[in-house]
């Protein structure tokens, strides 16, 4: 059965925060596809390398109940408690910022944001901080699928979150408006991970890339060297551009004039 699981699959491509909640999921639900073990183990695994310490002790206690904790996870355990305190007093002006009443009030008031931050800058000492795009892009990728603001920032910097842009694509309703703007971030693919992906080897996957780029016609161009199929963009002539403007327009006119004939028709009538 555990063949015909998708989580082994899936878990490849995700992150651990995505990949933890699949096994929460699996154990709940009591699959007997995996033993519980084997769930627990994969769970330790995953929050051996992030701050979940005293999670990872609970677990590590339900797989080895007769064991003690090893030593580097109680020092682990106190490095994660003593980084914690640091943010804490780090963040401290700014939970007690949003914890004054008076001060909430005030900004809701200030509709003008230079007042606003006149005020904060002076009466609280509140410092503007430049958030990188890849940051925002991390926490934003369901906007991203609406705009191409950020595509150059996707390809050059972080190219991970185009993980997170396909299952945006795949997920969101406006798919295809979407997967226009993916497919212009793909500008090259390996043919040995096509090879991998279509179950081939990579002189037949070569092959039918070739034969697909000659039937679809598509605009593309094999890298020999590099082993990479590149991807082509070829852009509309000033002739195609004018004849898709004057169908647009032909066909508002059509819709224009027929919308004004059944004016006149109704008014006609009412005479």
């Amino acid at each position: 059965m555990a063949k015909f699981d998708l989580t082994s699959r899936m878990a490849q491509y995700l992150d651990r925060h995505l990949v933890f909640p699949l096994l929460e999921f699996l154990s709940a639900k009591q699959v007997l596809i995996y033993e519980e073990n084997e769930l627990l183990q994969g769970k330790l695994d995953i929050l051996s390398k992030t701050n979940m310490v005293d999670y990872a002790i609970d677990i590590r206690k339900q797989l080895y109940p007769k064991q003690e904790v090893p030593e580097t996870l109680k020092n682990r355990r106190v490095q994660v408690l003593s980084q914690l305190q640091e943010l804490q007093n780090e963040v401290a002006p700014i939970l007690k910022l949003l914890s004054d009443d008076v001060a909430m009030k005030t900004m809701e008031t200030l509709r003008d944001s230079k007042a606003l931050l006149n005020f904060l800058t002076k009466e609280h000492d509140v410092r503007l901080i430049s958030f990188h795009q890849t940051f925002i892009l991390t926490y934003s990728v369901q906007l991203i699928t609406s705009t191409t603001f950020y595509l150059n920032a996707i390809q050059t910097m972080c190219p991970h979150i185009l993980r997170y842009l396909a299952t945006a694509v795949i997920i969101n309703r406006s798919r295809r408006s979407a997967l226009k703007d993916l497919v212009k971030v793909i500008q090259q693919v390996c043919i040995k991970m096509l090879a991998e992906k279509l179950n081939m080897n990579p002189e037949e996957a070569e092959c039918w890339i070739v034969n697909l780029i000659r039937n679809a016609r598509l605009d593309a161009k094999i890298d020999s060297k590099l082993a990479h199929v590149v991807m082509g963009t070829q852009p509309l002539s000033p002739y195609q551009q004018l004849v898709e403007k004057i169908d647009s327009l032909s066909v508002r006119s059509e819709a224009l004039q027929s919308l004004i004939e059944r004016k006149l028709k109704a008014r006609t009538q009412d005479v």
